[in-house]
């Protein structure tokens, strides 16, 4: 066999695979739950306000486990509930072949995403909108047990007002930045917040349950 030949058939062989990885079909979603033997795994997704039960699985030994199948699933917000009906939300695009792993204990806390760095950015984006709801919802309290009139209600306004000014402008920037993202049209779906009553947008991690 010349080299030319050789050479040719290595070419043909490294395309092919490079064709095959760009064009992955169907989805494979790998979910690691560390120190988490033998417990079901549920992939569940978003309909309105209302969460529903697409797949199960159960971990294997080292707390492995894998959602697959040979047709995409439709784009959303998807959560993986683990048992106590803990959860955590992750995004669900283009891209459906990926890793993610998390500790029992903590899963919101210690979750990490390997091949997708969308759920990367929608991890950093959730934890910072927490940041910012929670100082939001503080600010509001204060205002609601404060007397009505006088310079600690002005005062209390004027920071709320200066934090939803906050709130909207990460949203505007989180939304500028994922152009063409479901990560950036769910940022641009709730930048309009409502004066003292900050909205909760899907992503908002640490919610405590989940429908079966």
């Amino acid at each position: 066999m010349s080299t030319r030949y050789f050479a040719t058939i290595l070419i043909i062989g490294f395309l092919n695979g490079f064709n095959l990885l760009c064009g992955q079909t169907g989805h494979s979603i790998s979910v690691t739950v560390n120190h988490a033997a033998e417990i079901k795994v549920r992939l569940a997704y978003h309909v309105g306000n209302q969460q529903y039960v697409k797949d199960s699985t159960i971990t294997d030994k080292s707390g492995k486990s894998r959602f697959t199948g040979s047709e995409k699933l439709a784009p959303g917000v998807y959560m993986i509930v683990l048992p106590g009906n803990t959860f955590f939300e992750f995004l669900l695009g283009d891209d459906q072949h990926f890793d993610m792993a998390c500790d029992l204990n903590d899963p919101a806390g210690t979750l990490v995403f390997t091949g997708s760095s969308e759920n990367s950015r929608f991890l950093e984006y959730q934890k910072r909108w927490k940041e910012l709801l929670d100082e939001a919802l503080a600010l509001s309290e204060k205002l609601r047990t404060a007397p009505p009139s006088g310079p600690e209600a002005a005062n209390l306004k004027a920071q709320l007002t200066a934090q939803e000014k906050r709130m909207k402008q990460y949203l505007a920037e989180t939304a500028e930045g994922n152009k063409g993202t479901l990560l950036g049209a769910i940022a641009r779906s709730i930048i309009s917040v409502e004066p003292h009553e900050p909205a909760i947008p899907a992503g908002t991690v640490n919610r405590d349950s989940v429908g079966a």
